[in-house]
């Protein structure tokens, strides 16, 4: 399905072949498993409406692209993220230890986090919170600021 083309690397494709590999998977086990009336996620919803109506426009290949597009998506929001946070750990290290020191009063350090401790790290989930916010608007100033700054 991916052909290597001017400007994209053997690496970004073999990368995409991997990810496609991964979402075919998780599209025949979702089929496997497909309770029509408890659909899990965007999966089992997408299946439904395949499989229950006549649209031409759907397609397994359009499930396909579309989880692609929702892995990349997600991927450069959290990576984006994960740089301000960074940026935002390094310029205010107080906050840094704060949200280290909650991280290991909860999960210690024999875990990974789930999706269920976040309520149990208020300081941590508000500092991404803060982050998440901060990070457009500061862009936004850098843009502007790089403009006047050109002219």
């Amino acid at each position: 399905m991916w052909k290597r083309s001017k400007g994209i690397s053997w690496v970004d494709v073999f990368l995409l072949r991997k990810i496609n590999k991964f979402v075919k998977a998780e599209i025949e086990q979702h089929r496997q498993n497909l309770d029509h009336k408890n659909p899990r996620d965007y999966i089992d919803c997408y299946l439904n409406e395949l499989q229950m109506t006549d649209h031409s426009d759907l397609s397994e290949l359009g499930l396909e692209m579309s989880i692609m597009d929702l892995f990349q998506a997600g991927t450069e929001t959290t990576s984006t993220t994960l740089r301000w946070a960074i940026l935002y750990m390094v310029n205010n290290p107080n906050i840094q230890k704060k949200v280290q020191q909650e991280i290991d009063d909860v999960l210690g350090f024999d875990r990974l986090p789930q999706y269920e401790d976040r309520m149990r790290m208020p300081y941590c989930e508000a500092t991404v919170l803060e982050v998440q916010e901060w990070q457009p608007l500061h862009q936004l100033v850098c843009n502007i600021v790089q403009r006047k700054t050109r002219c």
